[in-house]
């Protein structure tokens, strides 16, 4: 067959259907097409084969340099016969195409209303051949589709598989890169989770040789002390208060219990040991030294969610490990207050036990937030929905993926809980609405500011100011 009316085709059917335009060639089409062409070089004068080669060698497309040769496309794509002038326009838009270049021939360089009737001539032609074999044409066109279309849904699915390969690869990269920038973070020993943890500083009452007691006045500083816990917590930072001090003597093995000076509402009611306990426990606390991580101890953390709770439970597990004992402390300030004497102690056990505990609950907060499982839609954010997810990372495991490997290693083969899953997702949650809440919060002179007081009193605080005195802890 003559290459023009393959190429012909081409141009007509595009590269986008290369399939089709295959299966035309040879086929009646083909040899009408040829035919046609042949008739139409009779007519007109010159090198037209020639010329005809350069506009159809325009075989790519788009819609900003040919959007009438794709019209064209289109309508053959969807099994319709396009009009005498649909030809026209594309046939002239192609020769336009060619005309704009330097070194063009004659048919090329004459002007366009000298040609346009041959155009026209030839525009008849093509849409006649499609007429007459519209029904062998039509359904190879729709064959080769059909073909087309099951390769693209190969294909999408090969894309799809490929994508989550890279996301996979992304977030192992991902978790590689986190560990890598940590692999300088080397905790010691005393990070280490120990599931039988006990006190090491705790003296057992039998072994406590109980003399007189001793007085107020020489509680001080860096005296060594025995303390027993409260059952209560304070208010703000979570830290446990005291029932009752005792001055420590290790060489001697003797204890001196120190009682508070009772408030004016409890004087002329006896000593009752109740009511003892009840004036320590008011505002005298065993705090964590600097030494802990940050989430036991700064306002920031301790006051908000997820650590504030994070400490309750871990509080609250320390105070049960220590119930019915004595343990070692050493004072840290002393100052007397309208309701009792305020005490600040240190406890080796207790720093001891936090340090122990705060890799578990810092791993799950680097898993769910590298996960990004709080950003959830707020309409999604209900308590049935958050408790499934949590179980679901708790039973699946998937959480474990997501934990930087030096946590993992701090906690060992502690079981990660479906209710710290839960607890410290929505404090994730609260923290990240908090968050948000004081972002949007107008400045102090903003126009949606309270005006009924000064302009520094139209901003609400943040958060508790930071107590000056660490005697003023609660």
């Amino acid at each position: 067959m003559d290459p023009l009316s393959s190429a012909a085709i081409s141009w007509i059917v595009g590269q986008t259907l290369t399939k089709a335009a295959d299966a035309l060639r040879g086929s009646d089409v083909e040899r009408d097409l040829d035919r046609e062409l042949n008739e139409w070089q009779e007519q007109v004068s010159g090198s037209c084969k020639a010329t005809l080669t350069n506009i159809f060698s325009i075989t790519s497309v788009t819609e900003a340099d040919s959007p009438h040769l794709l019209r064209l496309r289109e309508q053959l794509a969807e099994n319709q016969i396009p009009a005498v002038e649909t030809f026209t326009r594309a046939l002239v838009e192609s020769w336009e195409r060619v005309h704009r270049q330097s070194e063009v021939q004659p048919f090329f360089a004459a002007e366009l209303p000298q040609v346009k009737p041959q155009l026209q001539n030839l525009a008849k032609r093509f849409a006649r051949v499609c007429q007459t074999n519209q029904k062998l044409l039509f359904p190879k066109l729709y064959e080769v589709m059909q073909r087309l279309d099951e390769n693209r849904r190969e294909d999408r699915q090969a894309q799809r598989k490929l994508m989550q390969m890279v996301q996979d690869l992304w977030a192992a990269q991902k978790r590689k890169q986190i560990e890598d920038s940590d692999s300088n973070l080397q905790y010691p020993a005393s990070f280490l989770w120990q599931p039988t943890w006990e006190p090491r500083e705790a003296v057992e009452g039998a072994n406590a040789c109980i003399e007189e007691e001793a007085s107020l006045d020489e509680l001080a500083p860096k005296i060594p002390i025995l303390v027993t816990f409260a059952d209560k917590l304070s208010t703000s930072w979570q830290d446990p208060k005291l029932a009752s001090i005792a001055i420590w003597d290790s060489k001697a093995a003797i204890s001196r219990p120190v009682y508070p000076t009772l408030p004016r509402a409890l004087h002329g009611k006896g000593r009752d040991m109740a009511q003892q306990n009840d004036a320590w426990s008011r505002c005298s606390l065993c705090i964590p030294s600097y030494s802990l991580p940050v989430e036991w101890r700064v306002e920031s953390y301790v006051y908000w969610p997820p650590w504030k709770e994070a400490k309750r439970r871990v509080v609250q597990s320390f105070l049960e490990k220590c119930r019915g004992r004595q343990v070692r402390g050493l004072v840290i300030s002393v100052r007397r207050d309208s309701n009792g004497p305020v005490v600040l102690v240190h406890s080796t056990d207790y720093d001891d036990f936090l340090r122990r505990s705060w890799s578990y609950y810092k791993g799950l907060e680097a898993a769910l937030t590298m996960g990004e499982y709080y950003k959830w839609k707020t309409s999604r954010r209900s308590e049935s929905a958050l408790e499934l997810l949590a179980g679901n990372l708790a039973k699946s495991g998937e959480i474990l993926k997501l934990i930087p490997r030096h946590y993992q290693d701090l906690f060992g083969g502690r079981k990660i809980q479906k209710q710290d899953i839960h607890f410290m997702l929505t404090g994730i949650m609260q923290r990240e609405q908090e968050s948000i809440k004081r972002h949007e919060r107008p400045a102090a002179g903003h126009r949606g500011a309270d005006r009924s007081g000064p302009a520094s009193a139209a901003r609400a605080p943040i958060r508790p100011a930071r107590p000056e005195v660490p005697g003023a802890r609660t």
